[in-house]
Order: C-alpha cells, then structure tokens, then sequence
C-alpha cells in the first residue's frame, strides 16, 4: 500500500517550532527548518499553519535568495492544536489554499529550470503542535525530495567490439507529481523514447569516449524524474499511454545503434537508484523492446535519498 508523502516514515530534514504566546487568542508560532547533509539547500519555503479542524489558519512564504541550510519564520496564530506543512523550492507558491484537503491536491513539476538545475522541490510536515498560552511549545519533522533520481554507477562492456556515442535517456518519465503520494503523473517526458514531451526533459547523459572491448566505466552521474507507480507495462504502439519509466542505454556499433532499455517496475519519490550495467552482447534496434539477459546484466539497488552514496559493487 502506497503511503501519502507526509507519512511520519519518510521524514528526513529537522524542522522545530517553538511558540511565545501573547494572549489565549493569538501566539507567535516560530518555524526552524534544517535540511539533510545530502540535499541541494532550501532557496524558498512555504508554511502552512492549520488548526485541529484542517482550516488554514496562517501562511507564510519566504524567499531566502539562496541554498541555506537552514531556514526560519514566524507566523501568528491562535492558541489550540495545530498542524504545519513545509513546502520547500516550489517555482511558484500554492495559492487559494483554505484546507489540509486542498493543499494535497496541489501538483509539482519540473518548472522551466528543469531538475539538472537549481535546487529540488522538498516537503514535510508536522502535527499535533499544542499552542499553549504561557509556555514553550515545540515540535520536530522532516522534509524530503518529491522527485527521485537515476543514479548511473558503472558500465562494463564484455563484449568483442567497443561502444561508441554512448547514451543514457530516461524514457517514460514522469514530469509531475501530487503532494499526496497516492497521486499518479499527469504530464511525461521522453514518451516512448523520442515521441516527445509534455514539459522541457531533462538532458541525456552522453559520454565523452567510447567504452572499449572489456573495459569497466566508471560514470557515476545522474538523471531525475518524478515518482511513477504506473501497473500495467506497455511495449508497442505509437500511440503514448502511461506505462514504467525505463533507463534506456544507447551505443553504436559499425554505424548502427543498438539499444539497452532497462524498466523500474516502480519508482518511488526521495529515493535513489543506483544502476550498474552489463553489456554482454548486441542490443535491440527498438529502445522499448526489453532486452534480454544474454544482451545485458543490471543492478539496481534503491536507496532513500539522505546521504553519501559510496555503495561496493557486486559486479
């Protein structure tokens, strides 16, 4: 069963409030956020303060101008119990939000910048904040990333024969995702490969030289999507429907180009996939036809997206 984005489990940035009551009707409610050893910095954040009923009771957005690590602010509120959500790095702020129920329904994409620049869009929350009047009130919680990320280790190339133009495409990527994580893409980019984008894709990975007969490449970079829990895989038509995200690997032999599609049967926001490869023999011509195991070898190992990836291969 999928969990909603705000779930206690997936908290991962410390965020502590503390409250210096003026009167039984209205506090000052003080919000520190600090973000993970491995995340991009907080450029901009937007807080919600909702009382025990879902209502929006205060609101604040900050524009910090550039990566902190960490951030504050204070918001004015009644006493009572309240929730309070972050929302951090959005290209634009949530608007017309009254409820819990609305600001669930908000959706993030990639924006214009796109995810190969700037900082990523995070979000956390914390509930059950008592506002009491003449004491110290605080509260802790975390932030995480909306998107998730393909990190690409190693190649290593067992065949006879170098690879040359070699490309690593993210193919059927989500471009978008919900504030709920039960919500499913709405806009996709690299559908089927090459038929096109919804919103700007991100750049291919190309490397530089080729990857010569028994040679192991390191790569170690990195392309980035948002989460796709699609079910059901499509492989053939021309027509785009949504279907798994897959890593597509290209290289060219003699002048043809042979493909490598590797398909996440899930993926899951704030996590990290680190991918190693095998290549054993020819590819495809088509990038959405799975390839086989005599064609290629893949390891992929999730992992949340929160610190340092020194990960000890197993090829």
């Amino acid at each position: 069963m999928r969990r909603f984005f705000f779930a206690s489990a997936l908290l991962a940035v410390i965020v502590s409030c503390s409250a210096t009551i003026d009167s039984y009707e209205s506090g000052k409610l003080h919000v520190k956020i600090a973000e993970t050893a491995d995340s991009e910095g907080i450029e901009k954040m937007d807080i919600f303060v909702f009382n025990d009923h879902g209502a929006l009771e205060s609101s604040s957005s900050v524009n910090l101008g550039k990566n902190l690590k960490r951030a504050e602010a204070t918001l004015s509120v009644k006493t009572g119990t309240k929730d309070v959500y972050i929302l951090a790095n959005m290209d634009s702020s949530p608007g017309g939000i009254s409820s819990v129920g609305e600001l669930m329904t908000e959706r993030i994409s990639m924006g214009e910048k796109g995810f190969n620049e700037g900082v990523l869009p995070m979000g956390g929350y914390v509930k059950g904040v008592e506002v009491i009047a003449g004491k110290s009130n605080s509260c802790s919680a975390s932030l995480q990333r909306f998107p998730s990320r393909v990190h690409i280790g190693s190649v290593t190339n067992e065949m006879e024969c170098s690879l040359k133009d070699v490309r690593f495409r993210l193919s059927n990527a989500a471009g978008d995702c919900g504030v709920a994580d039960e919500s499913e893409p709405s806009l996709w980019f690299n559908k089927i490969y090459s038929l096109g984008s919804d919103i700007k894709a991100p750049e291919d990975i190309v490397l530089d030289r080729e990857i010569q007969k028994g040679e192991k490449r390191r790569i170690d970079e990195c392309l980035f999507c948002f989460p796709n829990h699609t079910e059901k895989d499509v492989f053939s038509g021309v027509k785009f429907s949504p279907r798994k995200t897959r890593l597509v690997m290209s290289g060219s032999i003699s002048g043809k180009i042979y493909y490598y599609p590797i398909t996440f049967d899930s993926i899951d926001r704030n996590t990290s996939y680190f991918v190693n490869i095998v290549i054993r023999n020819l590819g495809s011509p088509d990038p959405e036809t799975p390839s086989s195991s005599e064609e290629i070898f893949v390891s992929i190992v999730p992992i949340s997206w929160s610190g340092p990836f020194k990960i000890e291969e197993s090829l």
